[in-house]
This record gives C-alpha cells, sequence and structure tokens, in this order.
C-alpha cells in the first residue's frame, strides 16, 4: 500500500509541474491563475468568453480546434450554438489584441498564429 501512495504522489508532483499558470505569446500575457491579460504590459479588459476562448487556444497554439472543441471550452456544453458565435468572440479578440494572433484554419476551426505578419505591425496591405 505504501509504494500506491509513493507512485501516487510522484505522478500528483509530476502533473502539478506541468501546469503553466502564465502563458505568454506573441505579446500577449494571459494569467491563468488571476484570469488577466495584457497586451505589451498593459490590461486588456475582455469578457468571460473571450478569456476563456483565448484560454483555450493560448494553451495548444499548434493545434487548431474545430468550432465544437472551441464551443465545449467556452460554454462547457456540447449543444450547438449559432455558428457565428465563436467568430464573433474571435473577431472582439482580434479587435483587442493582435490581429492577425488567431488564424481561421478552413475546414477546421481556429487556432492561434504562430508568427507576425506586417498586418500585426500596424501595416495591412492594400
Amino acid at each position: 500500500m505504501a509504494e500506491v501512495w509513493a507512485r501516487t504522489r510522484v505522478v500528483v508532483r509530476r502533473h502539478q509541474k506541468s501546469v503553466v499558470s502564465v502563458v505568454v505569446h506573441r505579446g500577449v500575457q494571459l494569467d491563468r491563475t488571476s484570469r488577466r491579460v495584457t497586451k505589451s504590459g498593459v490590461e486588456v479588459k475582455v469578457t468571460r468568453y473571450e478569456l476563456l476562448l483565448l484560454e483555450g487556444l493560448l494553451t495548444r497554439p499548434s493545434r487548431a480546434s474545430s468550432l465544437d472543441e472551441l464551443v465545449e471550452i467556452v460554454y462547457g456544453r456540447g449543444d450547438r450554438l449559432k455558428s457565428n458565435t465563436i467568430a464573433v468572440i474571435v473577431h472582439n479578440l482580434r479587435r483587442k489584441l493582435v490581429v492577425d494572433m488567431i488564424r481561421n484554419v478552413p475546414g477546421m476551426g481556429y487556432m492561434a498564429s504562430r508568427r507576425s505578419t506586417p498586418a500585426s505591425q500596424g501595416w495591412i496591405p492594400a
């Protein structure tokens, strides 16, 4: 029985180390403990849904999330909402943060963009 407790403590300790409380992506910092978002050191006011969506995207930046996955992350239930609900939240986050930080993946959903483009630096091609 002592061995089971020891193994359990190791697994719990390993899991606690892997949880990152602050995620930084392209100048945007998300503190998962205090539930605050900052851009270049300035706090950005975000709604609860925007925060949940941003957290869902930033915790797995190299993976596209489907609309169904994002609905589950944001609303916590599997029922299908209006098709543009997630798109509206993404639009609001793009407006408040870096324009091209969230990338649309056709046929899949959305993902956190890995690199900067000229649009994120204030230049938008005509």
